[in-house]
């Protein structure tokens, strides 16, 4: 029995699916039933059980329910024990694309600072390709970024925070934001103001143009969110942002957000280190505090 196992089943509970279950550990659904299956050996009870359609726990299974929360409370704070007595301390470096460190990041780094003291935090802004370089040269420690889905690379370790949507935005005074709905035929001959051609979302974007045959007038392309919506704001071309970016902007009523019909577009949050032997107990400290908060910060 260890701490995966426990932390699977928990989720299975809480999720009541194996498929949202997998999405938030980000582990496959076949890991998740061999995490279940291997509980289940160790104890020989029957812990989740199917009924019809759905998948649920046994009585048994909601037993120990119980007795796995309080493991996982108590494993939580010998972990928070040890950290105080070897010092969570030194330089931590950090590099973070803008519109995560700028926006939901930003409690996560303070609450951090305030919890360790005595690390040094080192926080940079840059784009997605130059992260992977960084982390591989020991440049830096820990990377946030968004990507549509989450990363998988043999020497990366990814912990996916959460997902958020990315939004089509206008200007007010802009004649699309007068419409009820938007869908991709809407873009043809417009200005559009996106992020550097190595962002994210660019090869699906493109994508969606070729499959509606849809031709811009103009693109514009900026390395920051905050140049990006100050043309928009002021009547330039659309954009695509996550919606963490533009949710004041939407609010105050200088940014409009389109009613999009077409597939929705969805951006991954998430934690990049390099795969190693040992790494610094700050680094799983910013990781824990990170998940912790990231609930809050969508």
């Amino acid at each position: 029995m260890d701490t995966k196992q426990l932390i699977t089943f928990i989720t299975f509970s809480e999720e009541k699916s194996y498929l949202r279950a997998s999405m938030k550990l980000n582990y496959a659904a076949s890991t998740l039933s061999e995490h279940i299956l291997a509980l289940e050996n160790e104890l020989g009870v029957k812990l989740v059980e199917s009924r019809g359609k759905r998948t649920a726990l046994t009585k048994g299974g909601e037993k120990f329910l119980v007795y796995a929360r309080k493991m996982m409370d108590l494993y939580n704070t010998a972990c928070k024990d040890m950290s105080s007595m070897n010092g969570i301390k030194g330089n931590l470096r950090v590099m973070t694309v803008e519109s995560l460190g700028l926006y939901s990041m930003a409690t996560v780094f303070v609450k951090f600072m305030t919890k360790y003291p005595d690390v040094t935090l080192s926080i940079n802004i840059g784009n997605c390709n130059s992260i992977y370089d960084r982390l591989r040269n020991d440049e830096i420690d820990v990377a946030y970024l968004y990507d549509m889905g989450p990363v998988e690379q043999d020497d990366i370790e990814t912990c996916v925070l959460f997902r958020e949507p990315l939004c089509f935005v206008v200007s007010p005074n802009h004649y699309l934001a007068r419409k009820d709905t938007i869908s991709p035929k809407d873009f043809q001959h417009q200005v559009f103001i996106l992020a550097q051609k190595d962002c994210y979302y660019y090869d699906r974007f493109d994508k969606m143009l070729a499959d509606n045959q849809v031709v811009l007038r103009n693109k514009l392309q900026l390395d920051s969110g905050n140049l990006i919506k100050k043309y928009v704001s002021s009547g330039y071309g659309i954009s695509l942002l996550p919606y963490s970016v533009v949710r004041e902007d939407a609010e105050a009523g200088t940014l409009k957000i389109l009613n999009w019909t077409g597939e929705p577009w969805e951006a991954c949050a998430q934690i990049l280190t390099l795969k190693k032997e040992w790494i610094m107990p700050s680094v799983p400290a910013l990781i824990q505090v990170s998940k912790d908060l990231a609930a809050t910060v969508r």
